[in-house]
């Protein structure tokens, strides 16, 4: 059932972002795309309505989907349909990621792709390796295309060849870190920039961080994970932030009667790709994703709770 759910908001998702290819398609310059899509010029007024909302939350279970592609290759091989359909699923965040010419959606799928894949490599059958090794080049062979050319039309007539942006980018989340360790040591904007959920009646932040804050360089750069929510909330506010969420999780784990539950697999998914994403910025902010992620919760409860007598999908005898 959460299987099917994820597959149907993932499609949406997926639709969403075909509707907008056809604009960045017909545009020559992909740079100039990019920055048409930061001021909200990109898409004509394409990025509201119903379509454009289930399809950012459909953005958030693909990689719920990708989890479960790995689990039924295990434990419900037989399930060849399924199987395709979550793999086919997993691919909403970077599809919707390149509606707005942006490659994060790529990064985020090989990370989250390779760290299951690590995990899950031990229960797969060589067979298996080589099945998820073909499609997975079949299906991301267009994306890495697009990630090329994003990239290239980005840093193509610099002073500097395009390898040393590629390779300054990696390490940028660690340095510009450092650089604002002392400008935002204290509270800045209270929670408001990661937090806005609760901020309802709260003034808007300004996407150009320059305009907020007074500093020599730019500042709407990659900060790692701990640095979104120290430029946000400081160094005190952040340090009890993670003391606060240590001991949630602490006392979580300790009084769970069941340590392997459904729900808490669920939780664990949505953990691990804030976590790993992490590496450059914390990209979960926005209200529609904090809202997405309450609901992937929402739902695994739910489905826990009143449907725990379904008797599950038989195993194959090979699992």
């Amino acid at each position: 059932m959460f299987s099917y759910i994820s597959i149907t908001l993932c499609s949406l998702a997926i639709v969403s972002a075909a509707t907008k290819f056809k604009t960045i398609l017909s545009m020559d310059n992909l740079s100039l795309a990019r920055t048409l899509y930061n001021r909200g010029e990109l898409h004509d007024g394409g990025s509201s309505g119903l379509l454009e909302y289930f399809g950012t939350i459909g953005g958030m279970f693909s990689y719920v989907a990708l989890f479960f592609f790995f689990y039924y290759l295990i434990f419900y091989p037989k399930q060849k349909l399924l199987i395709i359909l979550l793999l086919v699923a997993s691919f909403a965040d970077p599809l919707y990621s390149l509606s707005a010419v942006g490659r994060g959606g790529i990064i985020r799928w090989g990370l989250l792709f390779v760290f299951f894949y690590l995990f899950f490599k031990n229960q797969l059958t060589r067979k298996v390796k080589r099945i998820i090794f073909k499609s997975v080049l079949f299906l991301c062979g267009p994306l890495v295309v697009v990630f090329l050319l994003i990239t290239l039309s980005r840093f193509t007539g610099r002073d500097n060849p395009v390898i040393y942006f590629i390779l300054s980018y990696l390490g940028q989340s660690f340095i510009y870190f450092s650089y604002n360790f002392d400008l935002f040591f204290n509270d800045t904007f209270g929670g408001r920039m990661n937090f806005p959920i609760f901020f309802p009646n709260s003034p808007g932040i300004s996407d150009q961080l320059n305009e907020e804050i007074v500093a020599d360089h730019y500042l709407n750069t990659f900060s790692t994970f701990v640095g979104s929510f120290y430029k946000d909330m400081g160094f005190f506010k952040t340090l009890i932030l993670a003391l606060l969420f240590n001991l949630l999780a602490s006392i979580s784990y300790k009084y769970t009667r069941k340590p392997y539950s459904f729900v808490r697999t669920i939780v664990l998914v949505i953990l691990l790709q804030i976590f790993l994403n992490g590496l450059f910025y914390y990209m979960y902010s926005g209200t529609t994703a904090m809202r997405s992620i309450i609901l992937i919760v929402i739902l695994a409860v739910t489905i826990q709770l009143f449907f725990r007598r379904v008797r599950p999908l038989k195993k194959t005898n090979e699992a």
